[in-house]
């Protein structure tokens, strides 16, 4: 019997009917299913996976025209008034998986023993109390997330917390072209979440999109729940409505490590998502070229709810399929996946707001949770905020090796967050146990052999120094 990519390759509508025929038995909702195919169509078909890189003469960065800057953003009249129109939206479907945890990954311990989920239902609170609103927050859960959260979320009292499920897609084979069977000694293997643009989508098919419009809400912010600085902020939120904005992506200035984040152009006379998966790789050093492009997607961005039910209704909401490869049981597979941030290219009306460093302050890793646990940010409530002790401009660089990785292995090695207001670049190679009251400056350089340990004592201040062995402290 021939598979789904030799009829496809053939005959791409038999082809696709072959691929909606081998995912009947999967029990995908009609939403699910209209999407998974439209989103396989575009990712194989001969004309659409053409499209899917970018033409790069046609990349154009961003003027002020486009991207306005924060700083000439009007404060509102009346913020509670707006406020009454908006929906907060924070994706959290991800695992902690890459900092070495099962669970959630908005459950992991931030700071003061407060998960992110913590700290964001604190900030919606705070929110709501000192303008006299009830702004909710709104979760995009998915299958790997719902069920450990439920029980987190209906502990909230003084927020109203509403949740919805994005869809699970199955991965596919490359070779077949075929969706991966059940596991029965991991049956979740087969799925993977279709990535956060399933957002719009999910909350038509919920039915909260109607609802928060039948409530007079008009206005969404969507944001990653890991993203700490992703705070309602009146100004960007008084441009989005009283401009009556289809889309608002908020940019934030590139820096070293920033170099992967997606960012949006003018491409065809049209603004457009550039990402890593549809740069061509002859254009790969252009791509990530500070002096073309000094900027990127924060992921914090605001979406009409009028014009986006309207834009699902008509059938213009455009969303870039990318192709996730991986390996499963030595075989490649593929994830069809899409980035919120590329509805963009759906509105003529779309534009950016160039924001402040401080809108951007994510955790993808143990070097960031570092950061946020040490006193580089002071709590002002909820709220993280730069120290005013730290006169250095720039964030500290921390670049840990791979034995913290891992939060339990990184709590061991640092049982509380060392002093780092003046701190530069911090470099770990090896193992290395950091004692309490622990002060870094400038910048210091420790390489520890493999197979050995070094612990610095407690009370110890490391100032632009290179550690090798004990003898050096």
């Amino acid at each position: 019997m021939s598979t789904v990519r030799e009829i496809f390759e053939k005959d791409e509508a038999a082809g696709l009917k072959a691929f909606e025929e081998k995912i009947k038995p999967l029990g995908l909702s009609e939403g699910a299913k209209e999407k998974l195919l439209y989103m396989f169509k575009s990712a194989f078909s001969k004309a659409s996976a053409a499209d899917c890189m970018i033409d790069w003469q046609y990349v154009v960065p961003l003027t002020d025209k486009e991207q306005t800057p924060y700083e000439t953003l009007k404060d509102p009249e009346n913020p509670a008034e707006l406020l009454k129109k908006l929906v907060i939206v924070k994706l959290n479907g991800g695992l902690g998986t890459t900092m070495g945890c099962t669970g959630p990954k908005s459950l992991i311990s931030c700071r003061n023993g407060k998960s992110f989920f913590d700290i964001v239902v604190d900030q919606v609170k705070e929110l709501n109390d000192k303008y006299g609103t009830d702004v909710p927050l709104v979760l995009m859960h998915s299958f790997n997330t719902d069920d450990i959260m439920r029980p987190h979320v209906e502990a909230v009292k003084d927020v109203k917390v509403i949740t919805f499920n994005q869809n699970k897609f199955p991965r596919i084979y490359t070779d077949t072209l075929e969706p991966v069977p059940e596991n029965a000694e991991s049956p979740i293997s087969m799925w993977n979440p279709p990535g956060h643009a399933d957002v719009y989508h999910c909350l038509r098919d919920s039915g909260l999109l109607d609802k928060f419009l039948a409530e007079g809400k008009t206005i969404m912010m969507i944001s990653n729940i890991d993203n700490l600085g992703s705070v309602v902020d009146l100004k960007v939120l008084n441009k989005a409505i009283t401009e009556n904005r289809s889309y608002m992506a908020e940019t934030v200035l590139k820096t070293l490590d920033d170099w992967k984040g997606g960012m949006p152009i003018m491409y065809k006379g049209h603004m457009k998502l550039l990402e890593t998966a549809i740069v061509p790789k002859e254009h790969f050093n252009d791509y990530t070229d500070m002096n073309f492009l000094n900027y990127f997607h924060a992921n914090n961005l605001w979406v009409n709810l009028v014009t986006l039910k309207q834009a699902l209704s008509d059938g213009t909401l455009k969303l870039d399929t990318m192709r996730n490869y991986k390996k499963y049981n030595n075989r490649e597979i593929v994830q069809l996946e899409a980035a919120c941030g590329s509805a963009i290219q759906s509105f003529k009306d779309s534009c950016a707001v160039r924001v402040p460093r401080n809108r951007f302050l994510p955790v993808k890793s143990c070097n960031e949770l570092l950061l946020v646990r040490a006193n580089v940010y002071i709590m002002e409530g909820s709220h993280f905020v730069r120290n005013p002790a730290r006169k250095i401009a720039d964030l500290p660089s921390i670049q840990l090796s791979q034995i913290y990785q891992h939060v339990e292995d990184f709590e061991k090695r640092f049982p509380e967050a060392p002093d780092m207001v003046d701190l530069v670049k911090l470099h770990v190679d090896g193992d290395v146990f950091f004692g309490k009251n622990i002060k870094l400056v400038g910048n210091v350089d420790i390489q520890i052999p493999a197979g050995q340990t070094l612990t610095i004592p407690d009370g110890k201040v490391l100032k632009d120094c290179t550690i090798r062995s004990a003898a050096d402290l």
